[in-house]
């Protein structure tokens, strides 16, 4: 009896130690094959606005597309069509590239591309069988998020990819499968010198994130021009607000319109200008407020979305609660009366535009590509360390 309970014992001792041998190999199996996919290139297809639209969320999404493609990534650009005409030629370019490509990159930048750009391309690629990352960086994002027909077309979606952690929670909570990646602003060597002016010069680049458009800024402006009768205002507009801005019929004292066609129009804005004013109702995309904290001026902001998990009040930016226009215009009245405060304000938001631009959007957007290729999960993918933010060069 004792000699078949020890043949029994070590049968079983067998048996486990190759299914240990066999786990084993399938282990190196899947890791071999994984490496193997992250050594091959795959094909992306991107889909984004051409070049004739000139928002800086626009700009962006182009400029991601270049890092990648100087990096040896294999992306055929595929722009947006720009009115109806131009809207069947994108339609059978989809047809053809889809089915060829391994992952579909598709940019949210404005209002206006979803319903005649994304959404077919989501359907399509739903068809073929191809993973989707849709990006979003609309200014009206969280807007999007809840109307119910474009809710369900981002949860066809294989990953949204938010600017923030609050976006992906309203995501979520919609069932839309989300991560954050944040845009990465560019890295300027040193900050700018400034001199600070007792007549403040207010630079706003978002006049209509508000639905009433511009009104709380120029609310703003009237409170300071109480203290300072010369204060002057400054609407940046790109092509996309332009024709918002005619219909407005803004023709105020001290207030002036620029039209911005790139970011370095804009830079030469910041430059002239003594404090950046951002009032936005609901969560942004943030390029803005991260171009002003990289061009070295002070920021007063309010405080939708995702704001604060990006700058820290009175340590980065001024940060007010909601659309307080009397707070908002002291804090740009502090930023006159106390400059040494205000000074070291723009050096520390400078220094947070730093460490924000100093990730590799080319090696974070691959790894995602990579991801979605596996056919991963968006749990799994968000719980990956290896979609963590990597640095320049690496």
């Amino acid at each position: 009896m004792c000699a078949e309970f020890f043949s029994n014992r070590k049968l079983q001792e067998m048996s486990e130690s190759q299914a240990a041998r066999e786990q084993a190999s399938q282990d190196i199996h899947m890791q071999q094959r994984n490496t193997m996919r992250a050594s091959e290139k795959l094909r992306i297809l991107y889909l984004a606005p051409g070049c004739e639209e000139t928002s800086i969320e626009a700009e962006y999404s182009q400029s991601i597309a270049l890092k990648l493609q100087d990096s040896g990534e294999k992306v055929c650009r595929l722009p947006f069509p720009g009115g109806a005409a131009s809207w069947l030629s994108y339609f059978f370019g989809l047809i053809r590239q889809i089915p060829r490509s391994n992952v579909i990159h598709l940019s949210y930048t404005h209002a206006g591309t979803f319903s005649r750009a994304i959404a077919p391309a989501l359907v399509l690629a739903k068809f073929f069988g191809k993973p989707t990352a849709l990006y979003l960086l609309a200014p009206d994002s969280e807007l999007l998020i809840y109307r119910w027909i474009s809710g369900l077309f981002l949860r066809a979606a294989s990953l949204v990819v938010a600017p923030d952690n609050y976006l992906c929670r309203l995501l979520k909570d919609i069932g839309a499968p989300a991560i954050s990646v944040p845009p990465t602003p560019a890295i300027l060597s040193q900050p700018p010198e400034r001199v600070r002016q007792i007549q403040p010069r207010t630079l706003v680049t978002d006049p209509f994130a508000l639905p009433e458009g511009p009104r709380l800024a120029l609310q703003v402006f009237a409170h300071v021009k109480e203290k300072y009768p010369r204060t002057e205002m400054t609407f940046c507009v790109d092509s996309a607000e332009r024709r918002l801005l005619n219909q407005s019929n803004l023709d105020i004292s001290g207030v002036e319109t620029i039209h911005c066609e790139c970011d370095e129009d804009r830079q030469k804005e910041f430059l002239r200008h003594d404090v950046y004013l951002q009032t936005p109702g609901y969560d942004n995309s943030h390029l803005k407020l991260f171009e002003a904290l990289a061009a070295g001026i002070p920021v007063v902001s309010s405080n939708p979305g995702g704001v604060q998990e990006f700058v820290s009040d009175r340590i980065h930016a001024h940060v007010v609660d909601g659309g307080n226009h009397v707070a908002l215009a002291e804090r740009i009245i502090e930023l006159v009366e106390i400059p040494d405060a205000g000074a070291e304000l723009a050096a520390s938001g400078f220094a947070r535009a730093q460490e924000l631009g100093a990730a590799n959007p080319a090696a974070i957007w691959r790894r995602i590509y990579d991801t979605l290729a596996q056919h991963r999960s968006a749990p799994e993918m968000a719980g990956d360390m290896s979609l963590e933010p990597v640095k320049r060069g690496m």
